[in-house]
């Protein structure tokens, strides 16, 4: 069996069943997460640990709608060293939450969730 990158029943839930509203939630979460990625790397790489806070947050909020947890989990890691004023280590991570949203953004493919 293929790894789960979300939480489908809950998702389905949180969304009242419905496949149309699921595939859009995902449709805007794949589209607005990207560019997100994009941004946190520039933070990470200017040193601002501000700005890694705040963008770390917004990723977080939206892999949590969809029930993206370990994408989730990873930005909150993000967010609380721009909580502490440190970007120190945050490449690394950045780098592996990127893995991961390419793993999810697969998953949802394959999956043809909400279609």
């Amino acid at each position: 069996m293929a790894e789960q990158h979300m939480d489908l029943p809950a998702l389905r839930e949180i969304f009242g069943g419905d496949p149309a509203r699921v595939a859009a939630h995902l449709e805007l979460f794949v589209t607005h997460v990207g560019p997100m990625l994009t941004s946190l790397r520039a933070v990470v790489d200017d040193g601002d640990a501000p700005a890694l806070r705040l963008v770390a947050h917004r990723i977080a909020g939206s892999c949590g709608m969809v029930t993206a947890h370990r994408m989730a989990e990873l930005a909150l890691k993000l967010e609380m060293k721009g909580v502490a004023g440190t970007v120190e280590g945050a490449g690394p991570l950045v780098d592996q939450l990127a893995e991961e949203f390419e793993a999810t953004r697969a998953y949802i493919d394959a999956a043809a969730i909400g279609r």
